[in-house]
C-alpha cells in the first residue's frame, strides 16, 4: 500500500509513519508538509491509495483544506481515500468532513491500536468515526418521537 501523510508538523508525520509501519512494514509512505506538496506527490505517484490529512496546514485551514484537495483530485482524476487526522473533535466538523469527502476521521489523541483498526476499516471501504464523537453527535441529536427515550452523555475529553 502507498500512503501519504499531510501535516505541517514533522514530529506528527514521523509518529504517524511509525504507527503505520508497525502494522505494515512494507507500506510505502510519502510525507507532505503542505497542500502544495501533497499535490506534487499525488501527481507523481498515482498509486497512492490513502491520504491522512490534517485540516489545519500552513497553506490551508479547516474544511477548505479538504474541499480543495477533493477538487484537485477530481480535476486530475486521482482516486484516493482521504482520512482526516486531527486534534479537533467538534461533532459538526466531523459530520461535515465525512459528508464532504473524507472516508474517516481519526483523532490525533487516538491509541495506536485504535489507529490501526481505523486505517484497516478505511482501507476495507468503511468509514471510521471515533466513539467519543459519535456519542456527542447522538447527544446533540433531536429527541426521538413518542415511545423513544434519550440519555445523557457526560462531556468528556478528546483523549479516547
Amino acid at each position: 500500500m502507498r500512503c501519504m501523510i499531510v501535516d505541517d508538523h514533522p514530529l506528527t508525520r514521523d509518529g504517524t509513519s511509525l504507527a503505520l509501519r508497525k502494522e505494515d512494514p512494507t507500506i510505502e509512505i510519502f510525507e507532505a508538509g503542505s497542500l502544495e506538496q501533497a499535490y506534487e506527490i499525488l501527481a507523481n505517484n498515482e498509486r497512492v491509495s490513502l491520504v491522512l490529512l490534517d485540516l489545519d496546514l500552513d497553506d490551508s485551514k479547516g474544511l477548505t483544506t479538504l474541499s480543495t484537495l477533493k477538487a484537485w483530485c477530481e480535476l486530475h482524476d486521482v482516486d484516493v481515500r482521504v482520512v482526516v487526522l486531527s486534534g479537533r473533535c467538534e461533532p459538526e466538523l466531523v459530520r461535515e468532513v465525512v459528508n464532504t469527502y473524507a472516508t474517516g476521521y481519526i483523532l490525533k489523541a487516538t491509541s495506536q491500536d485504535i489507529f490501526q483498526c481505523a486505517i484497516a476499516l478505511t482501507i476495507a471501504g468503511g468509514v471510521y468515526i471515533p466513539d467519543i464523537i459519535l456519542k456527542r453527535m447522538a447527544a446533540a441529536a433531536p429527541a426521538p418521537h413518542a415511545g423513544g427515550g434519550t440519555r445523557d452523555v457526560p462531556p468528556s475529553s478528546c483523549k479516547d
